[in-house]
């Protein structure tokens, strides 16, 4: 019954997913989603994410009635997903060690291409998690290993947008387990929180004569 609903001709799916950006300078179609990022967005606001004040999707939640509709839908955007955390990825490319950790990573993001491009992958419920559990991954690894290069190339902020999209949207559609979700987002808002501890302790602000 789940993979019926899911089933959806390449055509459809074209036409119901929102227009995927393969560049950071391509625009998110804003005027056609059903939320929106609130001006100012701070890379640490972890209630922005969790209630619902971030934009995810173009469809409307009440649209997600089934369990097996809201998958429908995940299997649908998860290419868009992938392709912010491809663009984030290969950004640190010229940054990134050749460890042993890069390279399962490497591995990781060549079988999600894989996954998100392949229809009959994209049937089955389970694939479609682990989909959104290897992207999950993918920027808990991104915080951890290359926030201060993000920050140091003033890109923290569409980091951080790109990430709380996608906790928002696995959230809003309970694509997985929500406590993995909330304890991967809060670690990489922990490494967030040191980061800017450590520079205001090495530029603390000059008091006024």
């Amino acid at each position: 019954m789940l993979k019926m609903a899911m089933s959806v001709s390449p055509t459809s799916r074209q036409k119901r997913r929102r227009e995927s950006h393969a560049s950071i300078s391509v625009p998110h179609p804003f005027d056609k989603c059903s939320k929106r990022t609130p001006d100012g967005l701070s890379p640490t606001d972890t209630s922005a994410a969790v209630n619902g004040g971030v934009l995810t999707t173009a469809f409307e939640p009440t649209l997600a009635q089934t369990e097996a509709e809201a998958i429908g839908i995940a299997a649908e955007m998860s290419i868009d997903f992938f392709n912010e955390a491809h663009v984030l990825y290969n950004m640190m490319s010229e940054i990134r060690l050749p460890t042993d950790e890069a390279k399962t990573m490497d591995v990781l993001m060549q079988r999600l291409d894989l996954h998100v491009h392949d229809e009959n992958v994209l049937a089955d419920a389970e694939n479609v998690r682990n989909v959104y559990r290897g992207m999950v991954h993918v920027y808990v690894y991104l915080y951890r290993a290359h926030y201060r290069q993000f920050a140091a190339l003033d890109m923290a902020t569409h980091l951080s947008v790109c990430w709380h999209r996608l906790v928002a949207f696995v959230n809003e559609y309970h694509v997985f387990d929500p406590t993995l979700l909330h304890r991967s987002y809060e670690f990489t808002m922990q490494i967030v929180r040191d980061c800017e501890r450590q520079q205001t302790h090495h530029h603390p602000s000059s008091s006024s004569s």
